[in-house]
């Protein structure tokens, strides 16, 4: 009898002892609440001067394409290229624009700036025109070779929507097109430089 209760008593203290070490090994296993909402969504803090770096190399990156792009642009408006070959030189540099572009969203979604930084002139009125050059010259690019998307206010579809549909720019309106996108980037590209010097 004895050994049988001294065996209850053991087989007990054994549960007892198994019950605890798991419960402990389950809460070392599994992540805090905390550390599993702070997932990768949340941006990192940047600074001005950090992102004025940042700037500086996505600038270094679009100054030769944008020097590329302007000379077809010449090329075309003087009459020395057709529209074939303006195009076959802007898709050319259309992998390159990309990955800008993706370069930039990438760390654009990655870190923040805080509000206070947004209200500061450096970015205000300069670092903010970073994105706009970038804007500039992927739009000229698409507008040229594929044209652009416009909603028809004109027409519905089966579902009662106004349908995508792509208009071209003849020679004449994309040449107006390019002149007043020029004049805008050369605008921000100084606004951008001066903050890049401070």
């Amino acid at each position: 009898m004895r050994k049988l209760t001294a065996l209850a008593v053991l087989v007990s203290l054994l549960a007892l002892l198994l019950a605890g070490c798991a419960k402990k090994d389950d809460t070392t296993t599994k992540a805090p609440p905390a550390a599993a909402t702070n997932g990768s969504t949340e941006k990192s803090p940047v600074t001005l001067k950090d992102l004025s770096l940042k700037e500086k190399e996505f600038l270094a990156e679009l100054e030769p394409l944008h020097t590329k792009i302007d000379a077809a642009f010449k090329d075309f408006n003087s009459g020395k290229t057709d529209r074939n070959k303006l195009n076959s030189e802007l898709s050319a540099l259309k992998p390159g624009i990309d990955d800008l572009n993706k370069k930039s969203k990438e760390y654009y979604g990655q870190y923040k700036i805080s509000d206070e930084d947004k209200n500061d002139p450096i970015y205000s009125d300069g670092l903010k025109y970073g994105s706009k050059l970038r804007s500039i010259i992927s739009n000229t690019v698409k507008i040229s070779t594929e044209g652009q998307k416009v909603v028809n206010l004109q027409k519905k579809d089966e579902s009662g929507n106004n349908p995508l549909e792509t208009k071209n720019y003849d020679d004449n309106m994309l040449k107006k097109y390019y002149s007043d996108k020029e004049k805008e980037y050369q605008q921000y590209l100084g606004k951008l430089k001066g903050a890049l010097e401070k």
